[in-house]
């Protein structure tokens, strides 16, 4: 049934959910995923069916996850195609590795607001199972990803999703683009992840932790968010002044002054230390 015939549903707060109904933009998302005649297409969040009503005019495997047992309810009664496999699980929680076969994934995704950080922090985690993520954001979440080092919006989101793939908004979309209508504006992000990221580091846990105490308290400097710093399993306290100046980082700095380059190096120069103590 389509979108627009549906009735008696609520939606849900809790789960964010805010249902794509324009079809300009929905076809514009569709051409920006480029799918190949072999691609692999997983939907987060597929809802009532709107992006997933294009997604099967081709031929492709499709795996469209959704929380809402109602709604997955609705889509496994409406997609009968071989084709197509509708899920009832938490993005949040899903092994993605149970689709992939040896052929990277690509995503695409209205994200619900209160937790997209979140899902998208789990994809990069298996990163190995995909080439390409295109998710939908509200607009201040969108404007983090892609912000670049020393603005307001640079963050740990910003860092993370530059060290794992090239991001860039590539559509804005209007509060009168979906029902209920949100409070916000949204935007489209693609991401196409690297191989291999550009910046090796050799304990990617290390890598995250420098990087949320960089950023724990904005207005303070690095020598602050780092004096007492500690992790490991024996949690070593770590002459920070000597880490920094191996790095070539200035400790007076701010975290959001350090491009994703220095986060990793100073992370392998916090590796060091942990390797020559041990």
């Amino acid at each position: 049934m389509p979108l627009k015939q549906q009735k008696g549903y609520f939606f849900k707060k809790s789960l964010g959910q805010n249902i794509l109904k324009d079809p300009n933009i929905i076809r514009k998302i569709i051409k920006l995923l480029r799918i190949r005649d072999d691609d692999v297409i997983v939907e987060i969040g597929p809802g009532l069916g709107a992006l997933t009503d294009e997604l099967v005019k081709y031929p492709n495997q499709i795996v469209a996850i959704e929380k809402d047992t109602r709604f997955a309810d609705i889509l496994k009664e409406r997609y009968n195609a071989a084709n197509i496999h509708i899920i009832n699980d938490d993005a949040l929680k899903y092994d993605y590795r149970n689709v992939y076969n040896n052929k990277k994934l690509r995503v695409v995704g209205n994200l619900p607001y209160n937790v997209s950080t979140q899902i998208t922090l789990r994809l990069f985690e298996q990163r190995e199972c995909f080439d390409r993520l295109l998710l939908m954001f509200q607009k201040e979440v969108a404007l983090r990803i892609a912000a670049q080092q020393s603005t307001k919006d640079y963050s740990v989101l910003s860092v993370f999703s530059q060290y794992y793939s090239r991001p860039s908004i590539v559509l804005p979309v209007s509060r009168n683009c979906f029902s209920p209508r949100p409070k916000v504006y949204s935007a489209v992000v693609l991401f196409d992840l690297y191989d291999e990221p550009p910046y090796s580091v050799r304990d990617e846990k290390l890598f995250k932790t420098v990087v949320k105490t960089a950023f724990a308290h904005r207005r303070k400097t690095l020598h602050n968010c780092f004096k007492a710093f500690r992790y490991g399993d024996d949690m070593h306290l770590f002459d920070i002044n000597e880490i920094f100046l191996a790095a070539e980082i200035d400790i007076k700095k701010r975290g959001e002054t350090l491009s994703v380059e220095d986060f990793a190096r100073l992370s392998e120069r916090f590796y060091d230390f942990l390797d020559n103590s041990g």
